[in-house]
C-alpha cells in the first residue's frame, strides 16, 4: 500500500530522548510524524545469551573492523581521527529495508548478514544501545524523512518502525529547506546531547533521508572522580615524530596483562558500567598506519584470555593513557562503494530504493538514488570519564520538475541540393546519399 505526503570501534552512540525528540523536531522545523517507532525495554542478561545476540554482535564488530580500518586507510589523518561504525551499521540496515532485489542483496553482504538474521537480531542491538545507569547512558535513534507528497509504501514505513525503530516524518526540503533542514538538524541534536550540531545542507533535491544518531556516556567511578595523574612527566610521541612531555592519567587495574599482536600491543580501560576503551599501541619503530587496521581491530575486540591466571598468580593491569578528543566529518559513500561493493543504490539510473519508493521513483517520475553517507563522530576521553556522539545521515536524491517550460516553434527549410540518411530504430545506417535535383 503506498501513501503521499558498544560493539564497534568507540562504539558511539543518541541522548536518550525519545517522545521529547518528537516535539523538539517540530518546535525547531516544519515536519510532520508519519510514524513513530515501536517500544522497546532494556535487553536483559537471558536475551544477551541467545544466539541471534551473539550473531548481531559478530556481525556488527566484522563490519565494524573492516569499516573503520577502510576509512583510516582511506582518509589517513594526520589529526585525531574516531568514526561510530555501528551508527553506519544502523543507518545501512534501514537503507537495505528501503532498498529491493539486488540491491538489497548488495547492502546485506556489506553488513555480514542476511535479511532474516538482520531481522531476528537488530531488535537485539538496538536495545542494549538503548539504556540509562547511575553514571551515564547509551541511546539510539533512528528516522527517514520523506520529501511532502511523494508516494511512499506504507508497508514499508510500518516495517522501519516496527523492526528498526525509526521514526517517520514529511518535510518540505523543496518548497521550505530552511525549516526542513532545521528539523533534521534538531534531531541529530537532540539524540546526541548537543555534541552533534550540524546543518546536513540536505538539497531541494532530497526525496528522503534516512538518519542515525548515537550517544554514549559514562564516568570512570561511580562518583565521577577524576583519575589521578601520574606524579612524573612522560614523553608523549605523536603521529608527526615530534614529542609533547606530560602527566598521564592513571586507569584503574583490570585482570590481565596486555596482549601482543602482529606489531602493536593491546590492552584496555573499563568505564563504571564496563564499556571498554582498547588501546593498539605500534611497536617501537612501526608507525600507526601500519599498526591499526581491520585486523588489529578485530585482535584488539576479540580477546577472550588476557592471561589472568599463571600458576598461582594473579594479573592486573592498568592503562597510563592521555587526555584526548577526536572526530570525523566526511562522506564514506566511496568506501561503501569501493570496499563494501554496494553499488546500486548509488546509482543514479538503478531505481534501487523500490521498497520504500514505488518504482523507485519521487513524485515526478524521476529516478531516486543516494548521493551521500555523510557521518559524523566525536570522542572526547578526559578525566572524568568518556562520552562520544555520532549521526549518520544517507541521503536520496532525485531530480525535482524543472517547472513550465516556454515552447518555441521554427522551420527547417530545404530549399537547395541535400544529403539524406536513413537509419533504424537502433540508429544504423540504412542508406545514405544526395539529393541535386528533385
Amino acid at each position: 500500500m503506498k501513501k503521499a505526503i558498544k560493539f564497534a570501534v568507540f562504539a558511539i552512540g543518541a541522548a536518550y530522548i525519545a517522545a521529547a525528540g518528537l516535539s523538539a523536531c517540530l518546535n525547531a522545523g516544519k515536519c510532520t510524524v508519519l510514524a513513530e517507532p515501536a517500544r522497546h525495554e532494556t535487553v536483559t542478561w537471558q536475551e544477551k545469551n541467545e544466539p541471534a545476540y551473539a550473531d548481531i554482535v559478530a556481525e556488527v564488530n566484522d563490519f565494524s573492523a573492516r569499516f573503520a580500518g577502510a576509512v583510516y586507510d582511506k582518509e589517513r589523518p594526520e589529526g585525531n581521527f574516531a568514526l561510530s561504525p555501528v551508527s553506519v551499521y544502523m543507518a545501512l540496515s534501514m537503507a537495505a529495508q528501503c532498498a529491493g532485489g539486488e540491491a538489497r542483496a548488495q547492502v546485506l553482504a556489506a553488513l555480514g548478514s542476511s535479511q532474516g538474521s538482520l531481522e531476528a537480531g537488530y531488535g537485539y542491538l538496538w536495545r542494549s544501545l538503548n539504556e540509562r545507569f547511575e553514571t551515564g547512558c547509551v541511546s539510539a535513534a533512528n528516522s527517514v524523512w520523506l520529501q511532502e507528497g511523494v508516494q511512499f509504501n506504507e508497508n514499508c514505513v510500518r516495517e522501519l518502525a516496527e523492526k528498526y525503530y525509526c521514526y517517520s516524518y514529511a518535510a518540505d526540503f523543496r518548497g521550505d529547506n530552511a525549516n526542513a533542514n532545521a528539523a533534521v538538524r534538531n534531531f541529530a541534536r537532540e539524540h546526541t546531547d548537543g555534541m552533534i550540531d550540524k546543518d546536513f545542507a540536505l538539497s531541494e533535491d532530497t526525496c528522503f533521508a534516512l538518519v542515525n544518531a548515537l550517544y554514549l556516556k559514562d564516568n570512570w567511578n561511580l562518583f565521577g572522580d577524576e583519575l589521578f595523574l601520574t606524579d612524573g612527566e612522560y614523553d608523549f610521541m605523536q603521529g608527526d615524530g615530534s614529542v609533547r612531555r606530560g602527566r598521564l592519567m592513571r586507569g584503574g587495574y583490570s585482570p590481565g596483562r596486555a596482549v601482543r599482536g602482529s606489531n602493536f600491543t593491546t590492552f584496555y580501560v573499563s568505564t563504571h558500567e564496563g564499556y571498554r576503551l582498547h588501546f593498539i599501541v605500534p611497536d617501537d619503530g612501526v608507525k600507526l598506519s601500519e599498526a591499526f587496521n581491520a585486523e588489529a581491530i578485530s585482535f584488539a575486540c576479540g580477546i577472550t584470555d588476557y592471561g589472568v591466571e599463571e600458576g598461582n598468580k594473579l594479573h592486573y593491569t592498568r592503562c597510563i593513557f592521555p587526555q584526548f578528543s577526536a572526530s570525523f566529518d566526511g562522506d564514506v559513500l566511496d568506501v561503501l562503494r569501493d570496499d563494501f561493493g554496494i553499488s546500486d543504490i548509488f546509482d543514479e539510473n538503478a531505481r534501487a530504493l523500490t521498497s520504500l519508493l514505488p518504482g523507485g521513483v519521487n513524485d515526478f517520475g524521476r529516478p531516486v538514488w543516494c548521493s551521500r553517507v555523510q557521518h559524523v563522530a566525536k570522542l572526547q576521553v578526559d578525566r572524568r570519564g568518556l562520552k562520544g556522539a555520532a549521526v549518520t545521515v544517507i541521503v536520496g536524491d532525485g531530480a525535482t520538475d524543472p517547472g513550465p517550460t516556454e515552447k518555441i516553434y521554427h522551420d527547417f527549410v530545404v530549399d537547395r541540393a541535400f544529403g539524406c540518411i536513413v537509419t533504424d530504430g537502433a540508429d544504423a545506417i540504412l542508406f545514405a546519399g544526395a539529393v541535386n535535383k528533385i
